[in-house]
């Protein structure tokens, strides 16, 4: 039986256009990448979030640290 994997949460931003290039960063070194906007559309609170599954999470937060936002 194949196993889905489990996504952790590992960025999120109110900022979109970081959350895409992070986002676009990880794609680029081949990790998959699960976008969840908790952004009110009318109001403009809230963030944006990026998820990754769970054996990639160390990988991933190094990228990320990298990128230093």
């Amino acid at each position: 039986m194949i196993q889905k994997p489990k996504w952790i949460l590992v960025f999120s931003s109110k900022n979109e256009i970081i959350v895409h290039l992070i986002k676009s960063k990880l794609e680029d070194e081949s990790i998959p990448v699960m976008i969840h906007n908790m952004k009110d559309s009318f109001y403009h609170i809230g963030y944006i979030e990026l998820y990754v599954p769970s054996e990639l999470e160390n990988d991933s937060k190094q990228i990320i640290n990298k990128i230093n936002v």
